[in-house]
């Protein structure tokens, strides 16, 4: 199903020249589909499933994702995180993070700084890292997940001054200290939601 979904989206591309919003998170794109849509200028929002590996380089196009301001991923973490290297969205506002696996405790430090390094502290307000809403995956986590978020992945996000909801829900263990809760509320004054594990 990859093949023809990506295929299909190709040559419409150059057709969807209006385009504000688009969604296909069900199947993973190819990376070839997702350079295209990041050759559309009229992109605001943008909900998709990233492939598991196999970057382009995104320097080809000048300024990808121009306008976008709102991304939606689905994906594993280490596929993100490769993601996040390749394409810098510093324009982003909100960014929500749809995890189908449970990271191991060496990719966990990298997500958070993935995200940091993707995202520019001077427009990013809202952030979800979430597992999906998948039982059978949500089951398996709760009985064999080793990796711990830390407060030290979280406090990684006290570098966006203008949070206003965050959600970091992730099915593993966690271990935060009273400090982190006190940092959050002096680094973030803005904050209006906070849903922690």
């Amino acid at each position: 199903r990859l093949g023809p979904t990506s295929s299909v989206l190709s040559s419409l591309m150059s057709t969807l020249r209006s385009l504000t919003s688009f969604r296909c998170d069900a199947y993973p794109l190819t990376p070839e589909a997702i350079l295209d849509l990041a050759r559309l200028d009229t992109l605001h929002d943008v909900d998709i499933h990233l492939p598991d590996a196999g970057w382009p380089s995104f320097e080809i196009i000048h300024s990808p994702f121009r306008n976008l301001t709102c991304i939606c991923l689905t994906s594993i973490a280490g596929a993100y995180i490769a993601f996040a290297n390749a394409l810098p969205l510093p324009q982003l506002t909100k960014l929500e993070l749809k995890l189908v696996d449970i990271p191991r405790q060496t990719l966990v430090a990298r997500l958070f700084l993935a995200i940091r390094r993707q995202c520019s502290p001077n427009n990013l307000n809202t952030l979800i890292v979430e597992t999906r809403n998948d039982t059978a995956l949500i089951q398996t986590a709760a009985q064999d997940s080793q990796a711990i978020v830390q407060s030290a992945h979280i406090r990684t996000l006290l570098e966006f001054p203008l949070m206003e909801f965050l959600s970091v829900q992730l099915n593993c263990r966690h271990a935060f200290d009273d400090q982190l809760y006190l940092d959050l509320a002096r680094g973030w004054p803005q904050l209006k939601t906070l849903q922690l594990a």
